[in-house]
Formats: C-alpha cells, structure tokens, sequence
C-alpha cells in the first residue's frame, strides 16, 4: 500500500440536469416536521422528511469517520443536500396572488425539479462501495496528481463516487433513453432508435453514425475521464471507472443506445445499467449501520507482505515514552513538535490505534543502517526506559553503537520486558525481536535498475537502504516518514508515465515484472523520543540541543 497518489481535491458542487427516480429512503424521524408546519406545502412535506432522513445518515457517517480516524470527504455532498432542503422548505412558504391551482400546478412543477433523488441514489451507491473516500468530485483531465502543480486551468468532469481508497471512480448517470435519443438526433443521428445492426444500412452511413456517437457530451467526458485515470496513480496503479445507468434498460434500449454503451466500454470503463445483475446499485441498499460496521470490520493491513520492512521512524516511535506512556507536557520544557505530538497521543495512542494492528502477526525485519542510525540516536538522547525499550525491541542489551558487545536476551522475555514499560497491552502476536536483514539494497529491484537510480539519487543513505531494500524484497515498509514517501511516489509514477509512452512498460510487465513500485504503508502520526534531561525545566541550552538531535531524525 503505498500513499495515496491522490490526496482528493476539494470536490466542486455540480447541480445535477436529469433529477433520477429511485426508491425512498427509509425514515429516521417517526415525526414529520414538515407536515407541523402549517406554511409548508403538503406535496413538499415528504420530500422534505426524506432530505432530513438523508442528512441524519450524512451526520451519522461523518461522526463515525472521526470516531475511527477514517477521511472520507462528504462535505461537499453534505452542502448540497443542505441546500436541496433550503430549496423545499421555500416551496410551501414562499408568498403568491395567483390562484390555489394554478400555485398547486407550480408546486409541483417544483418538486418535480427537484435533485433530491439524485443525491439518495449517490448516498445509496456510496452506501454499497467498500473503501470510500469522497462524493460528488471533480477530476481534472490531467488526473488526480497532488505532485504536478495546475499553470493553467484544466477541463474536469464530476464523478459522483470515489471508492476502493481511491482506485474505483463511479460516474452515475440518469439519463433516459430518450434523452440519449436527443443527444443523438442533435448530434447528428442517421436512422432510427430501432435500428437493430450495425450492417444494416450504407457503410458511409455506419461510419458517420460512430462518429455521432463519439461527438456526444456523455462520451466526450468518457474519454476524458478516460485520460484522467491514466494520468492517475494509486498504489501504482490506475483507477477503473465504473458507469451506472439506472433508468436504461440494456436489454431492450435499442442500437443506438447500445452503440453508446460500446463506445465508453472501449475506453476502458464498465458500463452497469438497470437490468445489470452486478449493478452496484440494487432496490435495497445497505443501511447505515450496515455500512458503518463493513468500514469498522475492513481489514486495513491485507494487502502487507508476510515479513515487513520497519523503518527507523518506526522503531523510535515503538521505543518512545510518548508512544508507551503518559507524559506531562508541563512536567519538562519540550519543543512544539513534542507538544503536538502528546496531544495528539491523548486523542489517539499511536500503538492501539495503528503500530499494533499493523505489526501483529507479522516476521517484523529492518536493514543493518536503519538499527544501526535507531541506536546511535537511543544512545545519544533516548532515557533510560526508552533505551530498555530498545531492547526489548532489538532482542538484545546493548553494548555500544557497533553491536559487537550486545548480548542477546531471550526471546520469550521481550514482550515481557516491553509490557513492563507500557501502559497500552502489548498483544502476544507482536512478533518480537524485529530481525536484521542478511543484506541491504542500494540499488532496488534488478529489473528496474536503470529507472531505480533516478529515485535513488533523491534519497538519503539511510532512506536508500530502508526504502531499496524493501523495495528489492518485495516487502511491505512501514514508515511514518511522509516526506521520502511522497518523493518516491511522484519520482517513480512520473517515470512510469514516460516507460508507459513510449511502450516500456508494457514490455516489463510481460517479461513478469508485477510489482510497479515499493510497497509503503505511511503512517500519518511521528513519534519523537523524549530525550534526557533533568529533573524539572531544561535549561535553554539543553532544550536546543534536543531539538537539534529531532531536526537530524526529522531528515531519516
């Protein structure tokens, strides 16, 4: 797993044209407050109980997305639907002179308008889509890349869905088959909706015909997205894009319909239409809790290696009193960074919440350099328990930075040794020592050595041997080292791009080249060790020396 090449930008609100039918949500409220109040028109008064129900739902999420440190982005989604409301409850009350049934007629004109059932059949397709990470986005042509910064500005295309941690983009449509017929007929259609093959007919006129069809705005942005996810990194691999069509038919929707279907098939993309066993979209989607207890129950670390790469940042944070214990921030003078880093601790245990569960179970291993740089760093600033941690964590009493007087203590003492020094349980799965690697790589996968150097040239000699070396193993690297993470990525997918120009890539790929990149699970929170220092307040000059020691493990 690696960072997320594509940290979602803000998504853009985009009113909807063709408001969708889809089935009523189940309501939240056993009351309507709608039909209380007396101004509110009686035909809006279920619409609104239902754009209620949806925001309840839309709350319930995002406080559970907090609660469980999840990011999935529904603000935008969330607004619309505000909005949506704002818009009905104006119906009913807003003041009019024409007569009673001709202000019914207008009403309903209104209602019919609305884009309400566009966002509960979002909300239920989001509702079916594991990994979800945000609503109503737009995607620039030139894909979602947080490392290429936009001169000038782009085309972009809504997709109502981004799924799957960010390699599953879900365009929902609810067009009708008449409304394609028009797009047709205005494009320039030769021929009838009955059409039935393609070999009827002059050969020009086929020709032509195909040529409609790709003239369409619903196939132009096929292609753009199309273009989009190509230009897209996830986890070194391109987002598929899926189609929902839910008032079409494709059974009984006609050649023309059929050839549109194609034609955004051929860019990669799979179409789902209403009469589609698979469609993601059924007549009862998953409630709320249904869905609350998929994204609690979801395996995070599936995708890890058998054996995991750690690297220093890791075992510092796994040594650190923040991480192990409680500190007082009063109780020494320490750098803000140290200060953010124990508040954070108090809101959420870096070990319970992330270290643990990813470690567990796992043959834990890291590179000669990185235990090497993890022990200086213990021996210059660590505290005595920080340094018994260490131990623990290594498997041995440390003699000196060299390793060559460190005694081994036995293995089944470690997590003994670890718990002593924890408040947090320390599992009995957590595979202590964590090893050292025979041998360290400098130079990354064989296959790839000549594109390998340009990323290599970028890193550190410590980054080099932590980084290259899982690379080389095909080992999951766990890091919370963000900053040489975001390096590799945008070094690594740019050169893919140019590999995939010219036609190298696909010729590595058949040669049984699978694995694209190295494969990093970045966590998001760093753990500093606390340091020595006496009792009470440091003196000014020992507080910049710490600070100076964390600057240089900042750069690991």
């Amino acid at each position: 797993m690696s960072l997320a090449a594509g940290a979602l930008p803000s998504p853009v609100p985009s009113p909807h044209p063709h408001p969708p039918h889809a089935p009523a949500m189940a309501h939240l409220h056993t009351e309507s407050p709608a039909a209380e109040d007396p101004s509110s028109s009686p035909h809006a008064a279920p619409l609104i109980d239902r754009c209620n129900a949806l925001l309840e739902e839309i709350r319930t999420l995002q406080e559970f997305a907090k609660e469980e440190f999840q990011t999935i982005e529904l603000r935008t989604f969330r607004g619309n639907v505000q909005s949506e409301l704002r818009f009905l409850k104006n119906i009913g009350s807003t003041p009019t002179t024409i007569s009673d049934a001709a202000e019914d007629d207008q009403t309903q004109h209104f209602l019919r308008s609305s884009n309400l059932r566009y966002f509960e059949l979002v909300w239920a397709a989001a509702k079916a889509s594991p990994g979800l990470v945000s609503l109503l986005t737009q995607i620039p042509e030139t894909g979602l890349c947080p490392f290429i910064k936009q001169d000038k500005p782009v085309k972009t295309v809504q997709i109502e869905i981004v799924a799957e941690d960010g390699l599953h983009w879900v365009k929902l449509s609810a067009i009708s088959p008449k409304r394609l017929m028009y797009e047709l007929a205005k494009a320039g259609w030769e021929g009838s909706a009955e059409d039935s093959d393609e070999e009827e007919g002059e050969a020009g006129e086929a020709d032509w015909n195909r040529t409609v069809v790709s003239a369409i705005p619903l196939v132009q942005h096929a292609d753009l997205l199309a273009g989009a996810a190509q230009c897209t990194w996830v986890r070194y691999k391109h987002p598929r894009i899926t189609y929902l069509f839910h008032n079409v038919n494709r059974e009984t929707c006609g050649r023309p319909i059929e050839l549109i279907f194609k034609r955004i098939e051929e860019t990669g993309a799979v179409v789902q239409c209403a009469d589609d066993p698979d469609m993601l979209l059924t007549s009862q989607p998953p409630t709320i809790q249904d869905t609350m207890d998929r994204i609690k129950s979801r395996d995070t670390f599936s995708n890890f290696s058998e054996k995991l790469n750690i690297d220093c940042t890791i075992l510092l944070a796994l040594a650190s009193e923040i991480s192990c214990r409680t500190v007082d921030p009063s109780s020494r003078r320490f750098n803000r960074a140290i200060l953010s880093q124990l508040n954070t601790e108090t809101s959420r245990p870096l070990l319970t919440s992330t270290l643990f569960p990813a470690l567990i179970n796992h043959e834990l291993y890291c590179t000669k350099t990185a235990r090497q740089r993890f022990v200086e760093i213990i021996l210059e600033i660590g505290t005595a328990d920080e340094k018994t941690r260490a131990e623990a964590i290594l498997g041995v009493r440390i003699g000196g930075g060299t390793g060559e007087n460190d005694t081994p203590i036995p293995q089944n003492e470690l997590n003994g040794i670890f718990q002593e020094l924890c408040i947090h349980p320390v599992p009995a799965e957590l595979r202590l020592p964590i090893r050292v690697y025979d041998e360290e790589c400098f130079d990354g996968p064989k296959a790839w050595l000549p594109y390998v150097k340009r990323v290599a040239d970028k890193l550190s000699l410590i980054n080099q041997s932590v980084f290259l070396t899982g690379w080389e193993l095909k080992h999951t690297t766990v890091t919370s080292n963000m900053v040489t993470g975001k390096v590799i990525e945008s070094e690594w997918t740019s050169i893919l791009d140019g590999l995939r120009r010219d036609g190298t890539l696909e010729k590595l790929l058949e040669d049984g080249e699978s694995t694209l990149g190295p494969d990093l699970y970045v966590v998001e929170m760093a753990r500093s060790l606390v340091g020595k220092g006496p009792k009470g307040k440091l003196e000014e000059n020992e507080t910049i020396s710490i600070e100076s020691v964390g600057a240089a493990v900042e750069e690991l």
